[in-house]
């Protein structure tokens, strides 16, 4: 164009000069590569797109037109849709003759940070630790991780929330019924108890419908879905410090799924001390199987106390928990149930099933420790077996 029509040549130069852009074939060149590199990125053959974009890779069904409904026509539909998959077969590198069907992702789970990051449970660890009863709580579930792939299994790896409040709820109990004991010797009233330790039991000393009392040697404890096992090991811990009388047969025993059962009996260990004197053990306990996996476990129903801190978040699980429950409790045991709320179908359905067999009373905030509490975030709930509600079988 400018050797054709040189006086055009100085403005279209001048033009350039002014507003300086890259030519339109640069332009083109530049959008057909991104769009190939767009293309090309595709998740290789067996993996998996990441966890929190799984469901933006299924591409959103397209129906039949309204025409083709009312005409009764919906086979023109089904061969656009099975062209396009071929299409997308052909560009992902698969069979563009077969139809490939759309892989079921699993649902995700959205949870809040921990509520107490600075605690540090690894042996080597130099951060702040969680102290029962003056021993430092220690687990280390990368020395044995579940052999597995479920996402339920897999959640014993973690130290949670619940776990931890629990823990030390369980502590702050232990030493209000202490002094409770100590006030009954001394004629010491109730409310000079709370008093005296600054409000902190707040009223906890007064008789409720549901009272968790003292954990000791002749206590018989259960802990259900115990994972690195915190919760359960704060019990036993706090037994061994209670009594010394070795005429008592209390234990702690906690359960879960066998995949985890490694890890945790190695958190057992590591808080069991030199010689190994920490009144607990581990066991698997499939809430599927809760009788036979009983009797392989040579334990007995009913438990005095029954821990479960977070142990339940599908609905499927629902069912089985309550029956499991249940069944290891009696007429005078107490479940201490720590729970984390993540669906409001979940919780109307298991307290609907607990409530059928328990009276469930929640603790409040001011009840817990002061420091290791996440209100808002985590409940603490103390449940007591309703009269009539021997036979699990009806359920």
């Amino acid at each position: 164009f400018v050797e054709r029509n040189p006086r055009h040549a100085y403005p279209v130069h001048r033009r350039w000069m002014n507003y300086p852009r890259p030519p339109v074939a640069v332009c083109i060149l530049t959008v057909l590569t991104i769009r190939a590199e767009v293309g090309s990125c595709r998740v290789p053959e067996g993996k998996s797109a990441p966890l929190l974009h799984q469901k933006t890779m299924a591409e959103p069904p397209v129906g039949p037109s309204d025409a083709d409904v009312i005409a009764g026509n919906t086979s023109k539909h089904e061969e656009r849709v099975s062209g396009a998959q071929r299409r997308r077969n052909r560009l992902r590198g698969k069979d563009p003759t077969t139809t490939q069907p759309e892989v079921e992702t699993q649902p995700v789970l959205a949870l809040p940070g921990p509520a107490f990051p600075s605690l540090d449970f690894h042996p080597e660890g130099l951060g702040r630790r969680l102290e029962i009863a003056g021993h430092a709580i220690l687990v280390n579930p990368a020395a044995h991780p579940p052999k597995t792939t479920v996402h339920e299994i897999l959640t014993a790896t973690s130290v949670w929330n619940c776990a931890v409040v629990v823990a030390k709820y369980l502590e702050l109990n232990q030493d209000i019924r202490i002094r409770e004991a100590e006030a009954q010797k001394s004629d010491i009233t109730p409310q000079e108890l709370d008093d005296d330790d600054g409000g902190r039991s707040n009223g906890a000393a007064a008789m409720g419908a549901v009272k968790l009392h003292r954990i000791d040697r002749s206590t018989k404890v259960l802990e259900l879905g115990a994972g690195t096992g915190v919760a359960g090991i704060a019990a036993a811990l706090l037994m061994r410090a209670s009594s010394r009388d070795d005429s008592a047969h209390g234990s702690v025993l906690l359960t879960d799924v066998a995949a985890a059962v490694p890890g945790l009996a190695y958190s057992v260990a590591l808080n069991g001390g030199e010689p190994p004197d920490l009144p607990a053990r581990a066991g698997a306990l499939d809430w599927t199987r809760c009788e036979d996996d009983l009797k392989l476990l040579g334990e007995d129903a009913p438990f005095d106390v029954v821990i479960a801190a977070d142990v339940v978040w599908v609905t499927h699980l629902i069912p089985p928990l309550v029956r499991t429950l249940a069944r290891v409790t009696g007429e005078g045991s107490v479940v201490v149930f720590g729970y984390q709320s993540r669906s409001s179908a979940a919780d109307h359905e298991l307290f609907a099933a607990l409530r059928r067999v328990f009276v469930v009373e929640q603790v409040n905030n001011q009840d817990m420790h002061p420091v290791f509490r996440a209100p808002g975030t985590v409940e603490i709930y103390l449940m007591r077996k309703l009269p009539g509600r021997e036979r699990h079988g009806e359920l």
